[in-house]
C-alpha cells in the first residue's frame, strides 16, 4: 500500500507541477506576445487529448492551429477567442484561459488520472487486507457474561448500539468538508446557494441511510430506531439477540414477530463492504448492554411507531432534488 500510495503522490505532485509550470508559460507569452483574434472551426475528441482547431490572421496570411486544454481541450466551434503569439516561438500560440498548441498543456489531465487509479488501488489493498484482520480479530459472545465489562455499563442507566457504518459516514464527512471549502473560498451568488443546497441534500441522504439507525437500551425498554419508524421492546419481552446474513442482526421478541437491525454498511451497500465485524461487535454490545442494564417488569406492550421527522427529512430530500431539477431545467432551456 505504502509504495502504491507513493507512487500516486509522486504523479500527483507531477501533474501540478506540469500545470503550474505551463500555467507560468503561458502567462508569460500572454503578457509580452502579440495579440490577435481567432476563429473555432472545428473540435476533435480523443481519449487522451482533446483539441480544438482555430483560424486566425497574422500579417495578412490566414492560418490554422490546433489547440489542447488543460482538462477539457475542445472550445465551442463559431466562437471567437483570443490568441497570444509567443515572439520567440512564432508557432507557439496560446490563450489568456489555458489552452495553448503545445500537447504537454494537457500532461496534467492523465497524470491525475492515474495518481487516482494508483491510490485508489493501493486504498483497496488496505482495506482488504484490513478486512482479513478484522475478520480474524472479531468474535461472538456466546453468552453475555455474568460480569459485564466496566466499559459496558451505560452511564444515567441507559446504552445505546449504532450502526457502524463507515461508507456512509466517510461520504457525510467529505461532503461536509467539501461544503466548508466551498463556502469558504467562493464568493456567495446563486450558483453556489445551489450547490450548498445539493451537498446538504445529499448529506441528508446519507444520514438516513446509514446513520439514523441505532438501539436505545433502558430498564424499561430497548427502542430499535429504524429509518422511518421505531420499535419499542418491554425489556421482559426480549428473548435473544441472533445473527443472520448480510450484517443484520435478528432481535427476537416474546409473544411478536422478530426484528430486524441492520448493521454496517453492508446492509445498505451489499454484503462485499464486509458488515460481518460490523454485525459481531453490535451483537457483542447489545448483548453487554442486557446484562449491564437490568429489566424492570412492567404492563407495555410491543408498539411500532413512525419516526416524523425522518419522513419530513426525506420528503424536503425530494423537495430540495425536485426544486433543483426544474431549475437547472427552466436555466437551460
Amino acid at each position: 500500500m505504502m509504495w502504491g500510495l507513493a507512487v500516486a503522490a509522486l504523479l500527483g505532485v507531477a501533474a501540478f507541477a506540469a500545470h503550474a509550470y505551463g500555467a507560468e508559460q503561458r502567462q508569460q507569452v500572454v503578457d509580452h506576445g502579440l495579440r490577435f483574434p481567432a476563429r473555432v472551426v472545428a473540435t476533435h475528441k480523443s481519449r487522451w487529448a482533446d483539441s480544438s482547431d482555430v483560424t486566425y490572421r497574422v500579417n495578412g496570411r490566414v492560418d490554422q492551429a490546433r489547440l489542447y486544454g488543460t482538462w477539457d481541450g475542445r472550445l465551442e466551434i463559431g466562437t471567437t477567442i483570443t490568441l497570444y503569439q509567443d515572439p520567440d516561438d512564432p508557432s507557439r500560440l496560446v490563450t489568456a484561459d489555458g489552452y495553448a498548441t503545445d500537447v504537454s498543456t494537457m500532461w496534467p489531465m492523465p497524470l491525475t488520472v492515474f495518481a487516482g487509479a494508483l491510490a485508489l488501488a493501493a486504498v483497496s489493498s488496505w482495506l482488504s487486507a484490513l478486512r482479513r484482520r478484522r475478520w480474524d480479530a472479531v468474535t461472538v459472545d456466546p453468552e453475555p457474561e455474568p460480569e459485564p465489562d466496566p466499559d459496558a455499563v451505560p452511564r444515567r442507566r441507559r446504552g445505546v448500539v449504532r450502526r457502524v457504518d463507515v461508507v456512509t459516514r466517510s461520504v457525510f464527512a467529505v461532503l461536509a468538508a467539501v461544503m466548508v471549502v466551498i463556502v469558504w473560498l467562493a464568493p456567495w451568488d446563486e450558483s453556489l446557494g445551489l450547490a450548498v443546497g445539493m451537498t446538504v441534500a445529499c448529506m441528508a441522504v446519507m444520514y438516513l441511510l446509514g446513520m439514523a439507525h441505532k438501539i436505545v437500551v433502558t430498564p424499561q425498554s430497548l427502542a430499535v430506531f429504524q429509518r422511518f419508524r421505531v420499535h419499542r421492546v418491554p425489556r421482559h419481552l426480549v428473548e435473544a439477540v441472533r445473527l443472520v446474513d448480510d450484517g443484520v442482526l435478528e432481535l427476537s421478541v416474546r409473544d411478536a414477530q422478530v426484528i430486524h437491525i441492520p448493521t454496517g454498511a453492508a446492509s445498505t451497500w451489499g454484503a462485499q463492504l464486509n458488515g460481518r465485524p460490523a454485525q459481531l461487535r453490535a451483537a457483542n454490545r447489545l448483548r453487554r448492554l442486557l446484562v449491564a442494564v437490568p429489566p424492570v417488569a412492567s404492563d407495555r406492550r410491543v408498539t411500532t411507531s413512525p419516526r416524523y421527522v425522518m419522513i419530513v427529512l426525506a420528503v424536503l430530500i425530494v423537495a430540495a432534488f425536485a426544486a433543483t431539477m426544474t431549475f437547472l431545467a427552466a436555466t437551460a432551456n
